[in-house]
């Protein structure tokens, strides 16, 4: 059904739900499904119970995802839909519910069952065009020169080859957590996606090398006529290099020989202005995706979260705090988010 239908995206897909439930233990699935009348599945919604005795019970459509819209194609489905979704919060004692919207949010706000909050952005580049159009698209200076830097300085760029080169991506993924003063993501949520997703297709991982030493690494997403460019890491020395912008550029380039219309960046938030513009600089589109909440607007990852001194100060945390216990507490922390 998710395949079939025209909202469906790698995020609802059973298998990125698998990766979530494997890697997270305290989150909990529940796939729902719009039936007609001969019990044949005309759309649905994927919810997660996240489960904290620190931030509380939520059901949240795709944890650790930019958008889990409700697979549905009216307002009367939605509608139908929802009360389910209530019916089920009650029962698992939830005290608020999320859905993330990517192509849903004008529907959701016509049902005006819950309250939406319009913050991020997300942004998309259409590969309908020739290859040369998307490249004569770039930004000079900042990605067209980048990536042939990456070429004379003797980047190669191909598919992970075994789940050690996975690791590795994930160490330098780490540092540059670090860096951004965030906690680093759990090893095995990288390592469930190599075993369950890139099996079936659904998942890639790209490695950058220099001189025989990975210096970089990409992770993303494909289903159906769009790649997701999921997570990358570069070597903080490089930088400046054009590895990120030249494995961007071989996740575009494969996406158009493999005939697929749209490269999802991913949602940034507002306060990241630098980030925003770097995605402008590869000719994108761009799209509010609201979140919508029910009974109203709550949790930890509702928005401006940067404004909170709460927020400030756990930023800086992570710049400072030694490695070892950086994973600690990463692990404390993703137990009570999602």
């Amino acid at each position: 059904m998710v395949a079939d239908h025209p909202l469906g995206s790698v995020y609802q897909h059973t298998t990125f739900g698998k990766v979530i439930t494997s890697t997270f233990g305290h989150i909990e699935p529940y796939y729902m499904a719009l039936l007609d009348k001969g019990g044949r599945c005309l759309g649905g919604l994927a919810l997660f119970l996240v489960k904290s005795w620190l931030t509380g019970n939520r059901l949240v459509s795709i944890p650790w995802a930019c958008y889990g819209d409700p697979m549905t194609n009216s307002v009367g489905e939605f509608e139908t839909l929802f009360k389910e979704v209530l019916e089920l919060a009650q029962r698992v004692k939830a005290s608020y519910v999320e859905i993330k919207t990517r192509n849903t949010a004008g529907l959701l706000a016509d049902a005006n069952l819950m309250i939406p909050v319009y913050y991020n952005k997300s942004h998309f580049l259409d590969l309908t065009k020739e290859l040369s159009a998307v490249w004569n698209g770039f930004h000079r200076s900042s990605v067209k020169q980048k990536i042939r830097r990456a070429e004379r300085n003797g980047i190669r760029v191909r598919f992970a080859r075994s789940e050690q080169e996975v690791i590795s991506f994930y160490q330098v993924f780490g540092k540059n957590r670090r860096r951004l003063g965030l906690p680093p993501q759990k090893p095995e949520y990288f390592q469930n996606i190599w075993k369950y997703m890139v099996p079936l297709g659904l998942a890639q991982f790209w490695v950058a090398h220099q001189h025989n030493q990975l210096v970089g690494g990409l992770c993303t997403f494909t289903f159906k006529e769009t790649v997701v460019l999921g997570y990358i890491a570069t070597e903080g020395s490089l930088r400046r290099d054009g590895v990120g912008q030249y494995l961007f550029w071989s996740a575009i380039r494969r996406a158009s020989e493999e005939g697929l219309r749209i490269v999802d960046f991913g949602k940034t938030p507002p306060y990241l202005d630098n980030l925003i513009q770097y995605k402008k600089h590869w000719g994108v589109d761009e799209l509010e995706v609201p979140v919508f909440y029910y009974p109203r607007v709550m949790g930890v990852s509702s928005y401006e979260n940067e404004q909170k001194l709460s927020y400030r100060v756990m930023r800086l945390f992570w710049r400072i705090v030694p490695p070892r216990l950086s994973r600690i507490a990463s692990r404390f922390f993703y137990r009570h988010t999602g």
